[in-house]
């Protein structure tokens, strides 16, 4: 089980995603202005794994607040009603955004919150054919949101 039960929000621009770095932020919500309506809702910063203690003088809050700050974070989980999707959002993304969402994709199957299968995708502005064969290889999905072309006048 997560940390802290996921809390999905609607599929709409939030304005702020908790621990999303600002340039995968805007990535995302370029995905979001293409894509919001094909998903149910989306869960964000949600905290896998993580550190526990045992000290009988922590309350249950305390100790809650220390695994999810030693916590592994999936930068989104998205409700396809049939799937969820364990995200990455990586600006330029490289190996590391494959081997990051791969491992949020086996720790969530080891601590099972939902009955749906877990689909592993890395959302991108860019990235390497190589990357992208790697990817493949495990079964990652990948989506590319470019910038949009300046209009020239």
């Amino acid at each position: 089980m997560p940390v802290y039960k996921p809390e999905f929000f609607p599929p709409a621009l939030l304005g702020y995603y908790p621990h999303m770095a600002r340039r995968d932020a805007t990535i995302w919500e370029r995905y979001l202005k293409l894509e919001a309506r094909s998903w149910v809702g989306f869960a964000y910063d949600v905290a896998l794994g993580g550190n526990k203690v045992d000290d009988p003088l922590a309350t249950e809050a305390e100790l809650l607040g220390y695994q999810f700050s030693t916590a592994q974070r999936v930068d989104v989980v998205g409700d396809r009603s049939t799937e969820h999707w364990i995200i990455e959002v990586r600006s330029q993304a490289r190996v590391g955004a494959v081997g990051a969402v791969m491992g949020y994709t086996l720790l969530a199957q080891r601590e099972p919150w939902t009955h749906l299968p877990l689909v592993p995708c890395v959302i991108t502005d860019n990235m390497s054919p190589d990357v992208r064969w790697v990817a493949e290889q495990f079964n990652v999905q990948v989506i590319i949101v470019p910038e949009a072309p300046e209009r020239v006048l």
